[in-house]
């Protein structure tokens, strides 16, 4: 049976705490292993879906409407009293404290 190939197990396996050492034999030392390398499913960390849309796709008139709303929110918000083109600072700075 040496030159049969040893077949490992891709099942995930709860870790085993060894309290020995294990020692090989000089044969078990010489002999091959053959691992087999397979490929595993893909996972998506993030997944951020397309923002453009075909000319052609069905929902391109839904998209091109939604664009002329915002574009419409723009214009009249310039001309808006209300507006006012400044950046916002929404982090409070921290306070020191003085020793008198």
């Amino acid at each position: 049976n040496k030159d049969k190939p040893r077949r490992v197990s891709t099942k995930p396996v709860a870790p085993k705490v060894v309290e020995e050492e294990v020692l090989l034999s000089e044969a078990e030392l010489e002999g091959n292993v053959y691992i087999t390398l397979k490929e595993t499913a893909t996972i998506w960390l993030l997944d951020l879906p397309a923002k453009c849309v075909g000319a052609d796709a069905a929902e391109a008139h839904e998209v091109e409407a939604a664009n002329a709303r915002y574009k419409q929110v723009l214009h009249d918000r310039e001309g808006s009293e209300m507006f006012v083109c400044n950046g916002a600072q929404t982090l409070d700075p921290l306070h020191k404290n003085k020793e008198v």
